[in-house]
């Protein structure tokens, strides 16, 4: 017999070098970082240790932002949730939308919301409004 199930395995690991600065500036700066990448000369998000286009090793860390641009986005039962490319990065992230869906159109700029008490995760960004001058 064959039986289908989920099993819920829940495991700590450590985030690296790149992904810890990005975590910590989440949550000290509320600010999102990302890596430049002198010898191609793209910006990633977020903060890489090599350039995923070209593998170059001499990255320089940036504040990327302070809003974003909209690029796709879809509904789901656990929300809204969309590709988002940040001020100054050359490729796109899927973020949360906080709001509802007559709230955004495709390529309208964005404001992050961060969350009040963060903790060094992921969430500490919890999504993306309309930017006050898009609003209706």
């Amino acid at each position: 017999m064959i039986r289908e199930e989920s099993i819920r395995i829940p495991f700590h690991f450590a985030a690296g070098r790149a992904g810890s600065r990005t975590l910590t500036s989440l949550r000290d700066d509320q600010k999102l970082l990302g890596s430049y990448c002198p010898a191609c000369a793209r910006t990633v998000v977020p903060v890489r240790s090599f350039c995923p286009i070209c593998a170059g090793e001499n990255l320089e860390e940036v504040e990327l932002g302070p809003g974003a641009e909209l690029i796709s986005c879809t509904k789901t039962v656990q929300g809204m949730f969309a590709l988002v490319r940040s001020d100054g990065a050359d490729n796109a992230m899927i973020y949360k939308l906080l709001g509802e869906p007559g709230d955004f159109a495709i390529g309208m700029r964005l404001s992050p919301v961060f969350a009040d008490e963060r903790r060094g995760h992921i969430s500490d960004l919890e999504g993306f409004v309309p930017d006050q001058e898009e609003r209706p």
